[in-house]
């Protein structure tokens, strides 16, 4: 398991479908700032925009998020749970974008 935590925010779809979906909040999703890294069930890891998918998605229930917390902890994830974006996920995200850029 990881020893630094990793701050995530579970939000399940709109859609009906029940999918929820693992968003970092402070992790990069691609080279887009609006950006983050996102973990769901099928799919796996990708790109999400912290924006966007606020619009599609609701805060998941504590027994929606369960499975996937647990599929997440086994891949070694020391999880810290948030409610929703702040604006100081978006200034790291900005800062590791911006130190890539340095390089």
């Amino acid at each position: 398991m990881d020893t630094e935590k990793t701050k995530v925010i579970f939000r399940t779809f709109k859609d009906g479908s029940e999918n929820v979906i693992a968003l970092f909040p402070d992790e990069l999703g691609d080279s887009s700032l609006g950006t983050c890294l996102s973990y769901m069930h099928i799919g796996q890891h990708g790109s999400a925009s912290s924006i966007d998918i606020t619009d599609t998605t609701r805060p998941s229930t504590k027994d929606e998020l369960k499975p996937l917390y647990a599929e997440l902890e086994s891949l070694g994830y020391n999880l810290t749970i948030k409610k929703k974006f702040m604006y100081s996920h978006f200034v790291t995200r900005r800062n590791k974008l911006n130190a890539i850029g340095s390089k």
